[in-house]
């Protein structure tokens, strides 16, 4: 896991596509499932690029809460992702990233993640984020 969180932050595609299955499924926030080579061309590889040409850095990308439960050759991993970004924006309706050096973000989502363990090696299978509810409203006296 902290291998793959520091590839995450250095863009670093081959040891991302290392990492997951070959038969990878990936639901993001809005519901949309891409597998391992949709996922990578549409969503990671434009990210990574945007991180090495300088052009987007990760200013937050904390793991929080994280939850492992094992059995036998597989594993959940279940947490919280707090992330805050600059220099691209994410196009929902394409799943990729686009350079916009005045966009921003910040949020908080909640991620499932499958592990399997292939070879001797964990690998993750299946990944589901979704968005934190909002903190609900200040209590009036």
């Amino acid at each position: 896991m902290a291998e793959r969180h520091k590839a995450s932050l250095e863009g670093d595609t081959e040891k991302i596509a290392a990492s997951i299955t070959d038969d990878y499924l990936q639901t993001d926030i809005s519901g949309f499932v891409q597998n391992k080579e949709t996922w990578l061309k549409q969503y990671f590889v434009p990210l990574a690029e945007l991180i090495k040409a300088g052009k987007f850095r990760w200013e937050v990308y904390d793991e929080k809460d994280v939850q492992i439960r094992i059995h036998g050759d597989t594993a959940i991993v279940v947490g919280t992702l707090e992330a805050k970004g600059s220099g691209a924006r994410m196009d929902i309706q394409k799943h990729t990233w686009a350079v916009d050096p005045n966009a921003s973000f910040s949020g908080k989502l909640h991620f499932t993640r499958v592990y399997v363990r292939q070879n001797g090696k964990w690998m993750i299978a299946a990944l589901h984020n979704s968005m934190a509810p909002p903190p609900p409203p200040p209590k009036q006296s």
